[in-house]
């Protein structure tokens, strides 16, 4: 594996996830599918925990942040992606079947496994 991949990593994921902040808003907030407010929150907070682990000065508001990326900052690549894993199958799962599968909610679950899976080609190699 490249070394830029490795070091561009974290803003990779940072931009992913604030695609998946987007996805997971238009997901919660839709007017045609009240069944994908759940997954949509869901989302959210794969986002939030995304973005405390990979950029914590960026949701600096979020009070947890900090605690969370400290904790994993001196982590191995195999513990970020079980947990990137973790955050990115548990709304699909709900969602799925609960019946959503707008567009949102699928670009959402896409930008969630491009980061799981951006750690675990670093974790491979």
């Amino acid at each position: 594996m490249d070394r830029w991949v490795e070091s561009w990593s974290s803003q990779i994921a940072t931009a992913l996830a604030l695609v998946l902040v987007l996805c997971g808003l238009l997901t919660a907030i839709s007017p045609f599918a009240i069944h994908c407010i759940l997954p949509g929150l869901m989302q959210l907070v794969a986002a939030a925990v995304i973005l405390s682990i990979e950029a914590p000065s960026f949701v600096a508001f979020l009070s947890f942040a900090r605690g969370v990326g400290r904790f994993i900052e001196g982590k191995p690549y195999w513990f970020k992606t079980s947990i990137y894993a973790v955050v990115t199958l548990v709304p699909f799962i709900v969602g799925v079947s609960m019946g959503c599968f707008g567009p949102a909610f699928i670009l959402g679950f896409l930008a969630s496994l491009g980061i799981t899976a951006l750690f675990g080609l670093l974790v491979l190699g």
